[in-house]
């Protein structure tokens, strides 16, 4: 196979995993017929990749591999695969954790300079205490 659609690895990703929703949860499909889903649907990956890729989604547990007594090993969608197929894949979790890294770093960005200002006040005041301890006030108090 070689590389007709450029596409990012979490594009890759969810193009295979989401060529098993094409057909029934419960039907077994070996590498041979994903592959034909993909071509047919315009997407062309690497053998290597696919093979990484197909290993990825079953480590995840989004697909179950039998063997039974085929040449090939078949490829089950299972119930988590269906879920995390319909919350967006891979590219929109990779796109969720950006996000929340991105306003973590904000968070401790405004954290990080409060600290700062917080602890620049408090010399402040620290200081104007001992000025004033040492330079009392000449308003007399009744």
């Amino acid at each position: 196979m070689s590389s007709t659609q450029k596409l990012s690895l979490h594009q890759q990703l969810d193009k295979v995993l989401f060529s098993f929703k094409i057909e029934e949860r419960n039907q077994k499909m070996n590498i041979s017929y994903v592959n034909d889903i993909l071509m047919k649907n315009g997407v062309d990956i690497e053998v290597v990749t696919f093979r990484e890729i197909l290993r990825k989604i079953h480590k995840d547990g989004y697909i179950e591999v039998h063997t039974d007594n085929d040449v090939l090993p078949n490829y089950y969608l299972t119930i988590e695969g269906s879920i995390f197929q319909g919350t967006g894949g891979y590219e929109k979790q990779l796109n969720t954790e950006q996000t929340s890294n991105k306003r973590r770093n904000v968070r401790e960005f405004a954290l990080t300079w409060g600290t700062v200002l917080a602890g620049l006040a408090a010399s402040a005041l620290l200081v104007w205490q001992i000025y004033s301890y040492f330079h009392p006030s000449q308003i007399p108090l009744k």
